[in-house]
C-alpha cells in the first residue's frame, strides 16, 4: 500500500503545547527508527474528520522513490522525511493520546533544543560584540 500522507499534526500539536514550532512540510511524510518517537507522532495525530487527537498508527515503511533525507529538526534522533512511503507492516493500529507518555518522551528533545537555542544566542551575542569592537 503506497501512501502520500499529508499531515501537519506534529507542528500543530507541539505549537498547541506552547513549545517551539518545528518546520514540518505538508508535502512530506516523517519517519523515525525510534519506536518511542513513532508512538508520540501517532499519539498527537489529529483526525481530520473529528478533530480528535490520538489514534494514529505506527507503521514499518519503505521509501522506494529515493526521496529519503534527514529531518533537520530531528536529525540527532534518527528521524527522516520523504516524499512518500510504502507501508510494509502495521505495528500498532491505534495509539491513544497519552499526554504523560508524550511529555516524558519529548522532555530530552526539548532540553536539547533549549541548549542549542542558548548556544546559538550566545554565538550571536559574541559575534555582535566582536563586530562592534568589543572583545
Amino acid at each position: 500500500m503506497e501512501t502520500n500522507i499529508v499531515s501537519s499534526t506534529w507542528e500543530r500539536s507541539v505549537a498547541a503545547h506552547g513549545e517551539t514550532e518545528l518546520d514540518q512540510r505538508p508535502d512530506k511524510v516523517y519517519l523515525t527508527a525510534d519506536p518511542s518517537i513513532a508512538r508520540v507522532y501517532a499519539a498527537v495525530w489529529k483526525n481530520p474528520l473529528t478533530n480528535a487527537q490520538g489514534g494514529g498508527a505506527v507503521y514499518e515503511v519503505d521509501v522506494t522513490d529515493g526521496s529519503l533525507e534527514v529531518d533537520p529538526d530531528m536529525a540527532s534522533y534518527n528521524c527522516w522525511q520523504a516524499d512518500s512511503a510504502v507501508i510494509e507492516r502495521v505495528h500498532e493500529a491505534s495509539v491513544p493520546h497519552d499526554q504523560e507518555m508524550i511529555e516524558k518522551r519529548l522532555a530530552p528533545i526539548r532540553a536539547e533544543q533549549a541548549q542549542r537555542d542558548q548556544e546559538k544566542a550566545l554565538r550571536e551575542i559574541v559575534g555582535m560584540l566582536k563586530r562592534n569592537g568589543i572583545d
